[in-house]
């Protein structure tokens, strides 16, 4: 995601954020949530599980020029599959 107008804060947290997988993991699967290619944030999904946690330390905020990356594990699960997201912030 780029963002080309405005600013944007994501919560601590990254609070009211959604992640599901029309297919489980079988092992946990971790992917990272990135600013300008600096980690800021995680998108977890247990083994087993469908929905994913989020983490954030902090708050961040991304204005025009900024880019938001979702970076796959390195290694990934043979079976997540299916995946979509929503991360959830204020303008």
């Amino acid at each position: 995601m780029h963002f080309v107008s405005g600013v944007d804060t994501f919560p601590a947290g990254l609070t009211g954020s959604y992640g599901t997988a029309g297919t489980a993991a079988t092992a946990a699967a971790s992917f990272a949530v990135a600013k300008n290619g600096t980690g800021v944030g995680t998108m977890a999904f247990a083994a087993g599980a469908t929905i994913a946690t989020f983490t954030m330390g902090t708050a961040t905020t991304f204005a025009s020029g900024d880019v938001l990356t979702i970076i796959a594990p390195a290694s990934p699960d043979a079976t997540l599959a299916n995946l979509a997201w929503t991360l959830t912030g204020v303008l």
